[in-house]
């Protein structure tokens, strides 16, 4: 089973993720509509036993309070060969240690668990628009290029819930999610 841990962006940001791509589409960039906005906090990762990293999930949530963010640009960048557009996150430090502890459990629970190098907190946390693997590196460019002076608005957003996503062969779907304190 192919997971990964993060949270599901909504109110603000996701009004705002909305309107993004719906001037994108009207500027001829193709959108993939079916993608969940998020933020990754453990990337993809393979698990054999899923109730008991569930209940690891659910225990950490219980116990951590919810943390603040704030959409801060739009960014061009690539990870893993692959070409990307986003919102920049500006983390809070309550969302940076929040980050920092759940990794940290993660990988007590199992040593075993692949972490990539971008299971970090501080990596440049974003929330993904397009991807050159559903559109290709040119119009992953021109997006961002579309998008570059583009004000964000002044925004502070809760990451008030973790989600356990699952990668199939069909797409991605939240499996479980958990409120945070």
């Amino acid at each position: 089973m192919r997971l990964y841990v993060g949270h599901e962006i909504s109110r603000g940001a996701l009004d705002f993720y909305k309107k993004t791509l719906s001037f994108l589409d009207s500027n001829e960039i193709p959108i993939k509509k079916s993608r969940i906005p998020h933020i990754t906090l453990k990337s993809p990762f393979v698990i054999s036993n899923y109730r008991a990293f569930s209940n690891l999930i659910e225990e950490f949530a219980r116990e951590s309070k919810t943390a603040l963010y704030g959409l801060e640009e739009f960014c061009f960048f690539q990870e893993d060969s692959e070409d990307i557009t986003a919102l920049k996150v500006a983390p809070s430090p309550g969302f940076i240690e929040m980050h920092e502890a759940l990794l940290k459990k993660i990988r007590l629970y199992d040593p075993n668990i692949f972490f990539s190098p971008y299971d970090s907190s501080n990596k440049m946390h974003h929330i993904s628009l397009v991807k050159s693997k559903d559109v290709g590196s040119k119009l992953t460019k021109r997006a961002y290029d579309i998008l570059k002076d583009r004000k964000i608005p002044e925004s502070e957003m809760a990451l008030d819930e973790l989600c356990i996503f699952e990668k199939t062969d069909e797409g991605t779907r939240v499996r479980e999610r958990f409120q945070l304190s």
